[in-house]
């Protein structure tokens, strides 16, 4: 279950957003080489912060990728509930993002007029972009675009 956006003031960037895509992931680390993505959620809100749509999804790690022991010592490890969450009915990377694109595809063709925030999204949306170019057959690029600020 998602939680609602908080409150929030739209800048300039985001005059025309009608919709936003608030989205997380977990990874088993930083290396785009070496770790993998665990865990994606998505929640389509409007901008009274009222859910349209969500999506999430638990992923294998692929057989090449590891946990980086940082981030399973701090974090995985000193919070079980969250690791247990991350594995529970997780799904291989390829069908997890066809599931994904499926997501992006109704939020493209219902829901024109919507923006992406996350709380990191620099990291956020490479890991997610990443996936899509290696495991969607239909690669969709999620936008490069967010305001710094910290305000949407």
């Amino acid at each position: 279950m998602m939680l609602p956006l908080p409150s929030c003031t739209f800048t300039p960037y985001a005059q025309s957003v009608q919709y936003v895509v608030a989205f997380d992931i977990e990874t088993s680390g930083p290396s785009f080489s070496r770790n993998g993505i665990l865990s994606i959620g998505a929640s389509l809100q409007d901008r009274d912060s009222i859910e349209c749509l969500s999506f999430q999804a638990n992923l294998l790690l692929p057989e090449d990728r590891e946990y980086d022991r940082g981030c399973f010592e701090n974090f995985l490890k000193k919070n079980p509930q969250a690791h247990a969450f991350v594995q529970k009915e997780a799904l291989p990377p390829a069908r997890a993002m066809a599931h994904f694109c499926e997501f992006l595809d109704l939020v493209e063709a219902e829901y024109p007029e919507t923006g992406f925030v996350s709380d990191n999204p620099s990291f956020d949306i490479a890991w997610l972009n990443i996936y899509l170019d290696l495991f969607a057959e239909k690669t969709h690029w999620i936008p490069q675009e967010w305001d710094v600020s910290g305000s949407f």
